[in-house]
């Protein structure tokens, strides 16, 4: 229903004005509200999840930085981000997801492989990234090819994806 009324909006030029622009304001606020009065549980309920699993996670981004900084999340954050490995990440965790009660809002690929999904619980979205682990030579080949990218100037072109979520294996 949000796509098509959308879509009408965007269809009669109607997207981008003043009000449409309030409306999206109310929507992060509402968004905001449900964060502040959810964040807390929907974080301990992924983690009483993830214990279940046997499976290793943590906080990442905007919610690190909440934790480490203020001892809390940001005041104008409006969702959880979290990392976990890509190779531990298995479609029972997302049965056990849904069964307490995580909805799959969407998720993102990055070269054929799922790198994304951004879950909502309560109204608190929770964006998981899935992390590759690699091996310090495959990290260095491409860290050398974002940097000709990056020279190039292509590299805001073809996109960060899968750039974040590289971890170094000794």
């Amino acid at each position: 229903m949000v796509k098509f009324i959308v879509n009408k909006l965007r269809k009669y030029g109607l997207y981008e004005t003043k009000f449409v622009k309030w409306l999206k304001l109310c929507a992060l606020r509402f968004v905001g509200r449900k964060m502040k009065k959810y964040g807390l549980p929907c974080l301990e309920k992924f983690n009483s999840i993830m214990d279940e699993a046997n499976v290793k996670y943590w906080v990442d981004f905007g919610t690190l930085l909440g934790i480490y900084r203020d001892g809390k999340f940001i005041e104008h954050d409006f969702d959880i981000d979290l990392g976990m490995y890509a190779k531990d990440y298995n479609k029972d965790i997302e049965a056990l997801l849904v069964k307490n009660g995580f909805k799959k809002i969407r998720e993102f690929y990055a070269y054929g492989k799922l790198s994304e999904q951004t879950w909502n619980w309560n109204g608190v979205l929770v964006d998981l990234f899935l992390v590759l682990l690699v091996s310090s030579t495959v990290a260095g080949v491409l860290v050398g090819i974002i940097g000709v990218l990056e020279l190039f100037g292509l590299f805001g072109e073809i996109g960060e994806v899968g750039v974040v979520g590289i971890v170094l294996d000794g």
